[in-house]
Formats: C-alpha cells, structure tokens, sequence
C-alpha cells in the first residue's frame, strides 16, 4: 500500500518540476526575445532609423532568417515600417520616430 502512494508521490514531482522547467524555459526564452528587439532598436538609431534583416542579422550574430523573423514580428505600421528599398531592391525595416529625430537634429546643426 505504502509503495503505490511513493510513486504517485514521485511521478507528481516529476510532472511538478517539468511544468517549472518548461516555465523557466518560456520566460527564457521571452526574456531573449525582447533583448533582441531592443538590440534591433539601438541598432536602428545609430544607422537613422532603417536595418535591414541582414544588417540586424550580422549584428546579432544569428541567420538573415531569423532576423528577418524577429524584424516582422516587431512590425506594428507605426513604430516599425516593412518596405522595399527601390534603389537596392531588398526589404527595409523603417523606424519613423528614429528618422524624424535623427532629421531634426541634423537640421538644429
């Protein structure tokens, strides 16, 4: 009777410590996402506002794929722009509000 109860007992701590493994792994996995994306911004601001998935993708460290992945995912049509390039014919991500402030302040100078 005793043995029964020890391996419930045994397989609800493995389930247990499963649930806060996938947990941890999720808000892991969330934190570097958004570590990213604030990488991608500051990246953004120091070129004037526009990067391209393979700019983003050799500043990161990780494929023209995946940048590309994460650029989309932050495209709201207000803060973050997808577009062509016409000139050099490859997507651009624009940031509006990095742009406006980069001109403005070259237009103080």
């Amino acid at each position: 009777m005793l043995f029964p109860l020890l391996v419930a007992g045994l397989v609800a701590a493995i389930v247990v410590c499963g649930v806060v493994l996938v947990q941890a792994l999720a808000a892991n996995f969330e934190d570097n996402e958004a570590l990213r994306m604030q990488a991608i911004a500051d990246l953004a601001r120091d070129r004037g506002g526009i990067v391209t998935p393979l700019v983003v993708a050799e500043h990161l460290g990780i494929s023209p794929m995946e940048a590309d992945r994460l650029l989309r995912a932050m495209v709201d049509d207000k803060d973050l722009i997808m577009g062509i390039d016409d000139q050099e014919g490859v997507l651009i991500f624009e940031f509006p509000r990095l742009q406006s402030a980069r001109q403005q302040s070259m237009i103080r100078r």
